[in-house]
């Protein structure tokens, strides 16, 4: 049987490449999207499919340093892009940006120790609870899900 640890990975893991009980996953959600699409606002105040990537990976990279333990910070990419990708070869570039944080996310789960998972991270929810570094984990895999969602959305809206 997986030890927790690897049942956290792979649910990481099913949120980013697919898998997942919900549906898509973000690269399934990806799949297909041209620059056309991903830079395309649909919905008044929506963000583009650009932006959500973008943002995603921010997020998956900034949860690695936590586990090393960081102090919990704002991406080192920044929460959203300042700029959208200028054509379809960047844009092909930007797809490519979650799966390279998860290779980075993944060694940082990879090396963190097991009986640490229910240790406070330092981090608090947006009640004020502070969370372990199980509920990072996990926490950044139901913001990939939540973030496919949102494209998938974008996406059937062209």
């Amino acid at each position: 049987m997986p030890n927790e640890r690897e049942r956290l990975l792979k649910n990481l893991e099913r949120s980013l490449l697919g898998g997942a009980w919900h549906g898509p996953s973000v690269t399934e959600a990806l799949d297909g999207i041209t620059h056309a699409q991903a830079i395309a606002t649909p919905a008044v105040g929506s963000n583009t499919i650009a932006a959500l990537t973008w943002h995603i990976a921010g997020w998956m990279e900034e949860v690695a340093p936590r586990l090393q333990g960081n102090p919990p910070a704002e991406p080192t990419r920044g929460n959203f892009p300042d700029h959208a990708p200028l054509d379809d070869a960047t844009w092909q570039q930007w797809k490519t940006l979650p799966a390279e944080a998860l290779s980075l996310l993944r060694e940082a789960i990879h090396s963190f120790p097991e009986e640490q998972l229910d240790q406070e991270s330092g981090n608090k929810s947006e009640s004020g609870d502070p969370w372990t570094y199980w509920d990072e984990i996990n926490g950044i895999a139901q913001h990939n899900t939540y973030h496919a969602g949102q494209i998938v959305v974008l996406k059937q809206a062209r």
